[in-house]
């Protein structure tokens, strides 16, 4: 059994682990975590190495034929359709599976009795069980082994253009007494649809039952058993409602989509700070051939908070531990300040502050930590590591590593304690931890990794995300060679500190205006917490890394000890104030509490892009393909129009050709 889902993976086939003797998906995110990637199958065959396993059916066509009261089911294509199948599964009730593979643009959808009594088909959007997996009712067995998945043979043309039809159909009433009727072999999916949409708008398994069993009463010819009823609305509230749907469909105002107002970038003025730091940055651009001022900052930030780790803190107990991420898109320069970082440090001695450049568990980022407890961590693809991070089925051995991350973050004054284990000697225990981030990412990869829980949990509320210009002219390197003499000498004094790196640390104070400025912070992320509940978890360190970044400017501008000035606080607040308000915004932009909200904050970008010259229904289908599908994108579109976020605009008077009607956001519209 643990063989077939890498067998499949390697066909061509993306597979998901089932409850063992069920059809119920074991991941998160169900049939949407299917994959054909070999480590993420491996590591659901490691933690569950008793499940079923099932094919996502997706461009695929397979045809369902069961046994019609224990007999063969008559319906006349199934023998044709057995003949030419690329593949047959005889299933645990006598019945089989034909394997197809869908033309290409066929986009056929799963069915239920649609072309024949007895005969679902599942294709896009579906999954089958596939052998050796069973079910209480016995196992699947291959009648004809499934080979890879280009070799399948093509639906015949026939069967697609009635399964295509058949999604077009809208089914009319054949007479006055007939009106309103569901016949034999429309029951389930025609109730599974309607309390589908009850469940949206909130309704709950007692509303759903009351009201699929009336519907079920006058309609349904002839009518399902009351136990059938019950099941559909049962498997319906497993389903989370869609929170503004609910909200139009009891009449109450929708909340404004997209409220958070978009502060822009890092001013670039705020990227030259002055001391080894606003060096730091200069150097960077000047030798760059894409001159990037605020991913220099990231790095700047992250390679300093490592120099001085774990040797001074301010008052508070505040270290220079820091996560900083600097995002940019493919080409724009990213790798500029994780080398310059590299070579600075190994040129001053301090090559033992670097540590591994990417990270496979969290065994191993506490073994890195552990070896050197001030270590500098350059991470690519940062977004990358977090969206596998995020997902605990997907990626088990990598799901620890946030948690580690929070710990450690928040142990670099005490001792980090790790997991117990049976043997004490492989339990970690570090000592005022020092570990500090320089993370890059492209957006996509930064935007789709974030998530209410990783915003709630405070890990995204820890990150100082700077985001570099993906419209930077390129240029020719100047020479540097001064400001990397400067450099490296400000960088070895510092180094060569006494005892630097070893506890206990010098405490560095804050001027009295200074520390009224952090205060003032402070009063305003408690008023941003209050105003924004739902991002409240992006505010609640806003104070703690203007802190960290007041002490990394202090010391790379006037060394260590001493007092903090209201400059370097000023230049701190503004920092941290203008990322998180960023953050807030790209948060509420792109987290989503659910798949219907996604689609919602998805088409709403989509439409944003376009500007105020509007975008038509086509335009929008092509911009969200792949992401979500064409009923999710009408229902979202819909709930965006019926909230008042969008609006239609139609051709004007005189307009010749196709008339076109586009959408455009409200507050575009003159």
């Amino acid at each position: 059994m643990q063989n077939v889902p890498l067998i499949l993976a390697s066909m061509g086939y993306p597979v998901l682990p089932c409850a063992p003797n069920s059809k119920i998906p074991r991941t998160t995110h169900g049939l949407l975590d299917a994959t054909t990637d070999e480590t993420t199958i491996e590591g659901w065959i490691s933690a569950w190495p008793d499940s079923n396993w099932a094919v996502r059916t997706d461009g695929l066509l397979v045809i369902d034929v069961d046994p019609i009261e224990g007999t063969p089911n008559p319906w006349a294509g199934a023998a044709e359709l057995s003949a030419g199948a690329g593949a047959v599964c005889v299933t645990p009730r006598g019945g089989r599976h034909l394997w197809y593979r869908q033309p290409a643009g066929a986009g056929l959808r799963s069915t239920a009795g649609a072309i024949a009594r007895g005969v679902d088909t599942r294709s896009n959007g579906g999954y089958v069980l596939v052998p050796p997996s069973s079910t209480p009712a016995g196992r699947y067995i291959w009648a004809i082994e499934l080979g890879p998945r280009e070799g399948l043979p093509e639906a015949p043309e026939s069967l697609v253009a009635l399964l295509q039809a058949e999604q077009r159909r809208i089914v009319l009433p054949t007479g006055p007494e007939q009106e309103g009727v569901i016949p034999e072999g429309r029951r389930n999916v025609t109730l599974t649809s309607l309390g589908g949409a009850l469940r949206r708008i909130g309704l709950c398994e007692v509303e759903i039952v009351a009201a699929l069993s009336e519907i079920n009463r006058q309609r349904c010819r002839p009518a399902l058993d009351a136990e059938e009823v019950q099941r559909i609305a049962t498997s319906l509230v497993r389903y989370e409602p869609d929170q503004l749907a609910t909200v139009m469909a009891e009449g109450m105002q929708p909340p404004a989509i997209g409220s958070v107002p978009d502060p822009g970038l890092l001013p670039e003025e705020l990227c030259y700070p002055g001391g080894l730091l606003g060096q730091y940055v200069e150097y960077c651009v000047r030798g760059a051939y894409v001159p990037q001022p605020r991913l220099a900052l990231a790095g700047g930030l992250a390679m300093l908070g490592s120099v001085f780790g774990r040797r001074v803190q301010d008052t508070y107990g505040t270290r220079t531990n820091v996560y900083v991420v600097g995002v940019a898109a493919t080409g724009a320069g990213k790798e500029r300040a994780r080398a310059v970082s590299k070579d600075l440090l190994a040129a001053c001695g301090l090559g033992e502050l670097l540590g591994p450049e990417s990270i496979a568990s969290s065994a191993g980022l506490l073994t890195a930590v552990s070896d050197q407890p001030r270590v500098l961590l350059q991470l690519d693809e940062f977004g990358r590591l977090l969206r596998l991070t995020a997902n605990p089925d997907r990626s088990p051995h990598l799901y620890r590593i946030v948690t580690d991350m929070l710990r450690l973050y928040t142990s670099s004054t005490s001792v980090f304690r790790g997991d117990a284990y049976a043997d004490a000697k492989m339990v970690r225990e570090i000592e005022e931890p020092n570990c500090c981030v320089h993370g890059t990412s492209t957006p996509e990869h930064l935007l789709a990794a974030l998530s209410a829980d990783s915003v709630t949990d405070g890990f995204v509320g820890r990150l100082l995300i700077i985001e570099g210009c993906d419209t930077t002219p390129a240029q020719t390197p100047g020479d540097c060679s001064d400001l990397r003499a400067d450099l490296l000498q400000g960088i070895s004094d510092v180094a060569h500190t006494s005892s630097l790196g070893q506890p206990p640390c010098v405490t560095v104070g804050y001027s009295d205006d200074a520390e009224r400025v952090v205060l003032g912070l402070r009063e305003r992320a408690q008023t941003r917490r209050i105003a924004q509940d739902q991002w409240s978890g992006i505010w609640v360190r806003a104070e703690e890394k203007a802190r960290k970044l007041s002490l990394i400017c202090h010391c790379s501008t006037h060394g260590m000890g001493g007092t903090i000035d209201v400059q370097t606080a000023r230049w701190a607040v503004a920092v941290v104030d203008h990322l998180t308000q960023r953050l807030e915004y790209l948060a509420d932009r792109h987290v989503s509490g659910g798949r219907p909200e996604e689609a919602v904050k998805l088409v709403l970008r989509a439409i944003e892009r376009a500007g105020s010259a509007g975008i038509t229904l086509s335009e929008l289908y092509r911009k969200t393909r792949g992401a979500i599908g064409r009923r999710e994108r009408d229902d979202a579109l819909q709930e965006l129009v019926d909230c008042g976020e969008v609006c239609t605009v139609s051709p004007p008077a005189g307009h010749r050709g196709r008339p076109t009607v586009t959408f455009v956001l409200r507050t575009l519209i003159k």
